[in-house]
């Protein structure tokens, strides 16, 4: 007899290293057991794509229009597609939704935050 755990696969994209390791801490203390990979660059995420099953992507609203884009496709492209979230300084803001991610949340600012963030893109 075999037990699986079952852990989601999240890839953070983020311009700068501290908001990466903000996620990184707000999922240690999530829910559900999850496993954060980081990029700091479209390329980079379009790697980690296309070499491991990722669950949900979390995109850094400071990365470029492009580079956004360009991580939102290779996640739809992926062989399992991953669910995306653009991560907003002005969640409200809805008009880059619909070209670059599946949904938008507020860009955490602390460990708790991010907990609460990424516990409601798992339940959804």
């Amino acid at each position: 007899m075999s037990i699986e755990l079952m852990t989601m696969r999240v890839l953070a994209v983020c311009e700068k290293n501290i908001d990466c390791e903000l996620l990184r801490e707000g999922a240690v203390l999530a829910s559900l057991p999850l496993e954060l990979v980081a990029a700091d660059s479209a390329q980079k995420a379009s790697v980690a794509l296309s070499e491991r099953r990722t669950d949900l992507v979390l995109v850094d609203g400071a990365l470029s229009g492009p580079d956004r884009v360009k991580i939102a496709e290779a996640a739809r492209g992926a062989d399992s597609p991953a669910f995306v979230v653009l991560l907003s300084e002005d969640p409200a803001d809805r008009s880059v939704t619909a070209s670059c991610a599946d949904a938008m949340a507020a860009k955490p600012r602390d460990a708790g935050a991010a907990r609460v963030m990424i516990d409601g893109c798992v339940q959804s």
